[in-house]
This record gives C-alpha cells, sequence and structure tokens, in this order.
C-alpha cells in the first residue's frame, strides 16, 4: 500500500466513523442519530 492509498483509507475512515458515531440512528436515543437527540434535548438536563 502507498502512502496516497494510507491517506485515503484514512480520509474514507474518518468520514464513517463521524457517519457511524454522529449521524446514524441509535436504538438507544429512540431511533435518532446523536446530533438531533442532543438538539431536541437542550436545556432538558436536570445536571447542574
Amino acid at each position: 500500500m502507498t502512502t496516497s492509498n494510507n491517506n485515503e483509507v484514512r480520509e474514507i475512515t474518518g468520514r464513517w466513523i463521524i457517519e457511524y458515531n454522529d449521524q446514524r440512528p441509535h436504538d438507544a436515543l429512540g431511533d435518532l442519530p446523536p446530533t438531533v437527540y442532543t438538539d431536541r434535548n437542550a436545556g432538558n438536563s436536570t445536571l447542574e
């Protein structure tokens, strides 16, 4: 594998990680992506 191929793999993997962690629906969040869940629940925290 060459350096440019390694960089391409890193770039593709980085995009996939963001999509997988932040943009796809999660069962634990009522099938919402974390960004949508966070926006909908902003200000509802009982933590100070």
